[in-house]
């Protein structure tokens, strides 16, 4: 499985043994590499995710596209590349949730809240029980079903666009302020260069 960087340089790809062991080659350089399944360019929303196996089936069940960042600690990088390219994108970090750990040991969280938190977008991660087991999103299909781990998953992605849509929102009305105060100050200059020069017209 390549892991190419958001430009298309190739610069390792993952390999998985029958025991499903994964594997990159020694000394292969990692950040901001990914795998992209679906066409982003396609869509207003992406998923970022961290396995392969995760993200096939984020796509089965959404039918969005989805890039595999293969590790926990890559998710910032990829997330910040995906950002540049697609600004105007949902960005949805469906990470996972090592919630048997300690809130300090659980990476998975941790690194998709703060991917999400550097590129303005969300954090969509899978939520167990206290004593359930797993972490990611196929074990949650394991234990509620394709269906139920479905409904959930639109929920939260409707979620993501009404706050991503409330947040453009906020954007273009603080920049309608920011314009009017900008018009005003602008006028005060005027008047005040009037009243300096004893009310002659001058060009500046």
């Amino acid at each position: 499985m390549q892991a190419p960087t958001i430009n298309g340089h190739f610069w390792a790809a993952q390999s998985i043994d029958e025991s499903g062991r994964k594997s990159f080659p020694r000394g292969s350089k990692l950040q901001g590499g990914h795998f992209v399944i679906g066409k982003p360019e396609d869509s207003d929303n992406i998923l970022i995710t961290e396995g392969y196996a995760t993200g096939a089936t984020l796509h089965e069940l959404t039918g969005l596209p989805v890039v595999v960042a293969f590790h926990a600690g890559n998710l910032p990088g990829v997330a910040e590349a995906f950002r540049e390219k697609y600004p105007e994108a949902v960005l949805l970090l469906a990470g996972d949730n090592d919630h048997s750990k300690p809130p300090e040991k659980n990476v998975g969280r941790q690194k998709a809240e703060e991917a999400a938190q550097n590129v303005g977008g969300y954090t969509l991660l899978p939520e167990f029980g206290k004593n359930d087991s797993g972490s990611d999103w196929n074990d949650l299909v394991k234990q509620w079903g394709k269906e139920v781990v479905q409904d959930r998953l639109k929920i939260g992605i409707a979620v993501a666009e009404k706050k991503q849509q409330e947040q453009k929102q906020q954007w273009a009305r603080e920049l309608e302020i920011q314009k009017q105060e900008k018009a005003a100050q602008v006028s005060q200059d005027k008047e005040k260069t009037l009243v300096q020069s004893g009310g002659r017209s001058i060009s500046f």
